[in-house]
């Protein structure tokens, strides 16, 4: 499948069918993840959506290639003004792949600020709390801030926040040295 080909199809089909193709193809050309990348970056705000769910399927069926692209995803989740699909999906992707040491700072922080940013969607905030759990884990300076974050969210008015919180509150204690 060649770059233009993603574009055509993604402009012309939003499915499920279709991001498992382009997923597909992915694993067999690294090339075309980058191209994606370029489509998400763009100025067509659906485009860009379309372009990063694929992101997210491949990261389900092959963590191991997408690890190469965690500064792009880092860059997304740092950009303003992006589709709620994107953060979404890159959140996702990142909460699936295996984060090496050099990032888990940058990208628990970032978790951090989308679990606690109101405007956030629901989905985004509960990936970013999957991702800031596997982050602090092996930290227990960093397991102590989520903590307090969580406990903050147990009463929250969405029942998806409230639950996904007290799944991770048991993660943490369960994880205690």
């Amino acid at each position: 499948m060649a770059p233009q080909n993603i574009k055509t199809l993604l402009e012309n089909s939003h499915s499920l069918t279709t991001t498992l193709l382009i997923a597909d193809a992915c694993v067999k050309n690294h090339q075309l993840i980058k191209e994606l990348f370029l489509l998400i970056n763009r100025n067509d705000k659906i485009l860009s959506q379309r372009a990063a769910w694929p992101i997210a399927h491949l990261a389900k069926k092959r963590p191991d290639i997408l690890a190469a692209f965690i500064p792009q995803l880092i860059s997304l989740l740092k950009t303003t003004n992006l589709h709620q699909a994107v953060y979404r999906n890159a959140l996702k992707a990142l909460s699936l792949i295996e984060i090496s040491e050099k990032y888990t700072g940058n990208v628990f922080d970032l978790a951090l600020g989308v679990i606690t940013n109101e405007k956030q969607s629901i989905a985004a905030r509960s990936y970013a709390m999957e991702l800031a759990l596997k982050c602090c884990l092996p930290y227990v300076e960093l397991t102590k801030e989520l903590e307090l974050i969580i406990t903050s969210l147990i009463n929250h008015k969405s029942a998806a926040i409230r639950s996904k919180s007290k799944q991770l509150s048991k993660a943490i204690k369960k994880a205690r040295w």
